[in-house]
């Protein structure tokens, strides 16, 4: 069954090169793919090679990693319809559910790849179109959030689950919280007009902890994707642009402007 999945996506993938290739011998254009007049194009070397190639190649990875990516999304959604004992005081702040997000970061990768073809997109455009590099922020701005949802977005299904978890945790730690608060005051009010002596008791350390556990759960996220996960997924898409800025930048101002970031 695998095989035959990778086999059609191969196929797909030469089709998707055959398309692409139509598209740009209809606008009769002399570009470095396709050379000479109307009616009589021909494939240059490196325009050959692109498109019974490098195209192809490219596009049977990424339809063969989204697949995966696909498979992957079906078995969170599966996941999140099982039984799940979540719990909302576990230290990762997301029910114990952290350890998906750790695998879930992996695919980072994919937005390297959507990155680069991004990259050459905008190389172009700076170096033959002559656009101001900062007229482009808002495409990469737009492209890196659309990664990132489409990166970690799989990992909503689990907003129901740990919103469910947090709200009746929430709702029983404030129960057991009023009840607990309650006889700690008639006893140690009471203690203290009495002369009863407050030392040697973990009462006042019970209440502590009690009230970090409620703390924890209030600070519970519905949705397992850390800040990290955001960063390195963001990272991942970025790193491929990060040449353009040599396009309009010395190196000098290049690295002074790292170095300025860095500190």
């Amino acid at each position: 069954m695998a095989l035959r999945l990778e086999a059609a996506i191969l196929v797909g993938a030469f089709v998707m090169s055959w398309v692409s290739w139509l598209e740009q011998h209809e606008t009769g254009l002399t570009t470095w793919q396709i050379l000479g007049a109307s009616g009589s194009e021909r494939f240059s070397r490196a325009g050959l090679w692109y498109y019974a190639v490098a195209l192809p190649t490219y596009q049977f990875i990424m339809y063969r990693w989204l697949l995966r990516f696909l498979v992957w999304s079906n078995f969170l959604r599966r996941m999140e319809a099982l039984p799940l004992r979540l719990s909302a005081t576990y230290p990762e702040g997301v029910g114990g559910l952290g350890f998906i997000a750790g695998a879930h970061r992996t695919l980072a990768f994919l937005g390297t790849a959507a990155g680069a073809v991004l990259a050459g997109k905008l190389w172009m455009e700076l170096t033959v179109e002559h656009v101001p590099l900062a007229e482009l922020r808002v495409t990469v701005a737009a492209f890196v959030a659309v990664v990132l949802v489409g990166i970690l977005g799989p990992l909503l299904v689990f907003a129901t689950s740990l919103g469910r978890a947090k709200r009746q945790r929430n709702r029983e730690y404030a129960e057991l919280g009023a009840r607990y608060a309650r006889d700690f005051d008639q006893r140690w009010l009471g203690a203290a007009a009495s002369g009863e002596p407050l030392l040697g008791t973990g009462d006042i350390q019970s209440l502590a902890d009690l009230g970090s556990a409620m703390e924890r759960v209030r600070r519970m996220r519905i949705v397992p994707v850390s800040r990290q996960a955001v960063l390195v997924v963001a990272a991942a898409v970025l790193a491929p642009l990060v040449p353009l800025l040599t396009v309009k930048l010395h190196v000098e101002d290049l690295v002074d402007l790292m170095l300025k970031l860095a500190l």
